[in-house]
């Protein structure tokens, strides 16, 4: 332990005040010393020790001798340095350290990597006869040096290097060690690539890379595209340095993969850092599977000929046949025009081998597309999945509130008629099926209330979805179909139950002598219900007038079996979002695109999804994007003819389709009879590292 002085020149004050008190305490010898003390002795000693306070000393704690860190460069300059040889570090660390003394050897590159632990310098055994470490690109001393391990944070250090890198600006009191330095300049130059980046533009791509030199040099640099060579730079190092390069080029063709390869030519030593390699995906993707019933919509006129068109009808039905593409795109395709499994092949597509998914609609998808409804059952007794379940943007407000359903079915004795095409069912047990598929595409919070009418009107079920999905079949099964057709039976009941915003299906034949349409009227109009009409209505039946007087929605046709389905498109249209055919502006999340679009659908946006594009006044979501699996799905919800919204479509295709390669890892392959010869370029933090050929 010693005192040190931080600023020692600063002690001169010091001493200068001494010397002055010194004479004037001489000088005046007839004065008393209580003037003395309080005009010489008191001022002199504040000055004196402010003067050492300026100096800043401090506490030196004398360091481990027993134990030292010895930080080995391992960049590309310091290739041919001795050290790289553990046997040399050992002899020379044996000439200068007492033999009991222990080392803890660090390589450092751009990271810090532990060597060996705790060797000891008397025992030449416990080296190794070679670093388990590969040389890295270049060196960063403030990794080095800030370095540390329990118990060695006041160890001596001993610094091997070349000196290629800046030093950090340091302190003495910002290092609790001391470090000894040895210099060695590398007996052979290296030049290497070390950074590489592609920069697409409107005119074309732009090249820029860094390329890092050990010593007096000169080089040429070759810069490829698709094994094409399109420049040459000369490059003349002086010194020991770093050169930044630029390269220009415009491709011939947008709709094509670029491979751009730089290379190093010159007498290099070590050419493992002399090529880098970089892949760009083209501005359309090259392989694209449009799903569409308008084959000259907007989408099939922008993209390249060679992409290929075809109808719900063609949809590939396995997995397998979509792995040719990079993406499909589903354009204005309501789920119920698509195959059984075509959610199911979509989503393994994404899932599980990467591939791009846009789900893009302005009148026929999402909500009026009926995406959120569950009414398939798989083998394995779950619902299929949904194109819902795929989209970024949600059909139905993902929080909504529980909404109130009550069914109103016939069960006169016309209902036990059977149906022609059903196996034998009867009328009433395909209003029982409707009843089934609609109450499976409900919440398990919404409340749901079955009433059947005849002569009559009695309340079977009344609870929540979740309480009474399975005794929906129990109870409606049950039921043997008798009686007239009487529905102002079911008035008075529904005027205790029915509330504002409830959504009232009435399930019949639609032979119905007898109505109270004027009173039927003031009920739905006066509690403001959503009335849905799923019969067979001639134009001047009764049902027909009261349908028309409040608005209902209606679906009209004498073919029974299509109720299921009917009734699925009713509540889809009730519960989900509309298509609108009002102005709406809107603008891009994150860019300067924005525009005007009379065709658009409500739609609203999923957690974890990134927002693309969206209306400038009020909370509707219109484009967005997640990532599923390995691949990206994207939502548009809108449709314009304008220029941004090609743009803003062309943005939405490069963010959903993958790249043909990663420009950190390129893999390149060439089969030679039964080998394969595999080439990996892969770049780690800001350096390459080329490994050899694999075969």
């Amino acid at each position: 332990m010693g005192l040190i002085w931080l600023h020692p020149w600063r002690l001169i004050m010091a001493v200068a005040v001494a010397l002055l008190l010194t004479v004037l305490l001489v000088r005046s010898r007839r004065m008393t010393w209580r003037w003395k003390l309080r005009c010489l002795v008191w001022p002199a000693l504040a000055t004196m020790f402010w003067a050492g306070a300026a100096a800043e000393p401090f506490l030196q704690v004398a360091p481990r001798t027993d134990h030292i860190v010895a930080l080995l460069d391992l960049s590309a300059g310091a290739r041919t340095a001795p050290w790289q040889n553990p046997q040399w570090l050992w002899t020379f660390l044996g000439r200068h350290l007492p033999a009991a003394m222990r080392v803890t050897v660090v390589g450092f590159g751009t990271q810090c990597q532990v060597l060996r632990r705790d060797v000891p310098l008397d025992n030449p055994g416990a080296w190794p006869k070679a670093w388990a470490v590969r040389s890295l690109s270049h060196a960063v001393f403030s990794r080095a040096l800030a370095w540390n391990r329990s118990g060695l944070a006041h160890a001596p250090r001993w610094l091997f290097t070349a000196g290629l890198a800046p030093w950090p600006r340091l302190k003495l009191t910002s290092l609790p060690f001391t470090v000894a330095l040895t210099l060695v300049r590398p007996t052979m130059v290296d030049a290497g690539i070390t950074n590489l980046r592609a920069l697409p533009s409107a005119t074309g791509v732009t090249l820029v890379g860094t390329v890092r030199c050990t010593g007096k040099a000169q080089v040429m640099l070759q810069a490829y595209r698709n094994g094409l060579r399109i420049a040459d730079q000369l490059l003349t190092f002086t010194q020991a340095g770093v050169r930044r390069v630029r390269i220009e080029d415009i491709p011939p063709d947008d709709h094509q993969t670029l491979d751009y390869r730089v290379k190093l030519v010159g007498a290099d030593p070590w050419p493992q850092d002399n090529q880098a390699a970089i892949l760009l995906a083209p501005a359309h993707p090259e392989s694209v599977l449009i799903v569409t019933r308008h084959p000259g919509n907007w989408l099939v006129a922008m993209g390249p000929r060679h992409w290929r068109v075809v109808g719900p009808g063609a949809f590939p039905s396995t997995p397998r046949r979509l792995q040719r593409y990079q993406m499909v795109v589903l354009s204005n395709i309501p789920q119920a025009l698509l195959p059984p499994r075509a959610a199911a092949i979509l989503g393994d597509f994404v899932r599980h081998t990467g591939g791009g998914l846009l789900i893009a609609g302005s009148c026929c998808a999402f909500g009026p597309g009926g995406y959120a409804l569950r009414w398939r059952v798989g083998t394995s007794g779950r619902p299929e999945t949904t194109l819902e379940s795929l989209s970024p943007l949600a059909s139905v407000p993902p929080n909504r509130k529980p909404v109130r359903v009550i069914f109103l079915i016939d069960e006169s004795g016309s209902m036990i008629d059977h149906v022609p095409g059903t196996a034998g069912q009867s009328e009433f047990n395909v209003a029982t099926h409707a009843v089934l598929n609609a109450v499976a595409a409900l919440h398990k919070t919404d409340r749901v209330k079955i009433f059947a009418f005849n002569g009559q009107t009695r309340l079977l079920l009344s609870a929540t979805v979740g309480a009474i999905r399975r005794k929906i079949v129990s109870r409606l099964s049950a039921i043997v179909p008798t009686g007239a057709t009487n529905p102002d039976s079911a008035l008075p009941a529904l005027k205790k139950v029915l509330r504002s915003g409830d959504i009232l299906i009435v399930l019949t034949d639609g032979r119905i002598a007898k109505m109270n349409v004027p009173a039927w009227t003031r009920l739905i109009l006066s509690r403001h219900i959503k009335l849905v009409v799923v019969a067979p209505l001639a134009p001047n039946s009764l049902l027909t007038h009261v349908a028309a007087a409040t608005g209902a929605l209606r679906f009209s046709t004498h073919q029974f079996r299509r109720w299921p389905a009917m009734l699925r498109t009713a509540l889809q249209r009730e519960l989900a979002g509309k298509a609108r055919t009002t102005a709406l502006s809107w603008h891009e999340e994150q860019g300067p695109l924005a525009g005007i679009t009379h065709a658009w659908i409500e739609v609203y946006q999923k957690a974890g999804a990134k927002l693309l594009a969206g209306a400038i006044h009020g909370n509707h979501p219109l484009a967005a994007v997640w990532r599923l699996g390995l691949g990206h799905v994207a939502a548009l919800a809108f449709s314009e003819k304008s220029v941004a919204y090609r743009h803003l479509l062309q943005r939405i295709l490069q963010a959903i389709v993958p790249p043909p390669g990663n420009s950190d890892f390129v893999l390149s392959q060439r089969r030679m009879g039964r080998i394969w010869r595999v080439r990996v370029l892969a770049r780690n933090a800001r350096g390459f590292i080329n490994g050899a050929d694999l075969s």
